[in-house]
């Protein structure tokens, strides 16, 4: 049992076992998703998030240029064929789980990468 634990936390963990629920024991996430990783993989992490962040740019562009907003974060569009053009974007885009059994890599890390490119997106929003 991990020594931080509090008294309510290791009880918890005490009735997990007893119940047969055996806990995982992964290892921590690195504090930096690109350690111990090779460089040709860091590129490619940062090449899948780069397209990411466009498809997501792409998509919310579509939005903006064919919805109407009825009201503040609702949105109304012309007809259900616009609508469902827009769930069918052009570009397809590859699922985190794909990414990371394609390089070799925990889908954590990937998660990792996605999370850092959204903070990186809202920080140059504000």
């Amino acid at each position: 049992m991990p020594p931080s634990v509090g008294p309510r936390e290791r009880l918890a963990l005490v009735l997990l076992y007893q119940a047969g629920v055996r806990l995982r024991t992964d290892p921590p996430l690195p504090p930096d998703w690109r350690r111990d990783l090779p460089r040709e993989t860091v590129a490619a992490l940062d090449a899948y998030r780069t397209a990411v962040a466009q498809w997501h740019r792409t998509a919310w562009q579509q939005i903006d240029q064919q919805a109407t907003q009825p009201a503040p974060g609702q949105y109304g569009f012309p007809s259900q064929v616009a609508y469902t053009a827009l769930l069918q974007p052009p570009t397809s885009l590859e699922c985190p789980e794909d990414a990371g059994a394609r390089l070799g890599v925990a889908l954590t890390r990937v998660l990792l990468v996605y999370a850092e490119g959204v903070a990186q997106a809202e920080a140059a929003r504000h």
